[in-house]
């Protein structure tokens, strides 16, 4: 629970480094505002942690406003990847490194052991899994 405790927390603390940063605010007017809420569209507006309301077709818009570029110009939006789960990154965050023995009981090492397993599948966009896991040995 630790571990998690200062995970969540070190996420939110960066969270709100960059919203100070983009909205010209101290860390601590960002925490006043948002102490780990979530705000409605109009609820961030009325705050200053918003500019304009909209979707998509709105940001490109105002995107193409700010540089100058007609509202008729095409564009081509670029999809990245998502980034997928990497079970290395999460035990070395543990302070567990992969190729050491786990310092964890039996059932939890087992889970990871599956979790790795899962991760290179994590890409699919579809998967069918079996409500069972079977270990050949």
């Amino acid at each position: 629970m630790e571990i998690l405790r200062k995970s969540v927390t070190g996420f939110y603390q960066e969270f709100i480094q960059k919203v100070a940063q983009g909205r010209n605010l101290t860390p601590e007017e960002v925490d006043e505002l948002g102490q780990g809420r979530v705000w409605t569209g109009r609820q961030a507006k009325e705050r200053g942690l918003v500019d304009e309301l909209g979707g998509l077709s709105r940001a490109i818009l105002l995107a193409k406003q700010h540089l100058g570029l007609p509202p008729e110009e095409e564009v081509r939006l670029v999809h990245l990847p998502r980034a997928g789960f990497n079970i290395s990154i999460l035990l070395q965050e543990m302070g567990i490194l992969a190729q050491d023995p786990l310092p964890l009981p039996p059932a939890f090492r087992d889970l990871l052991v599956r979790l790795a397993q899962l991760a290179t599948l994590s890409n699919e966009t579809a998967l069918a899994i079996l409500p069972i896991w079977i270990t050949i040995r």
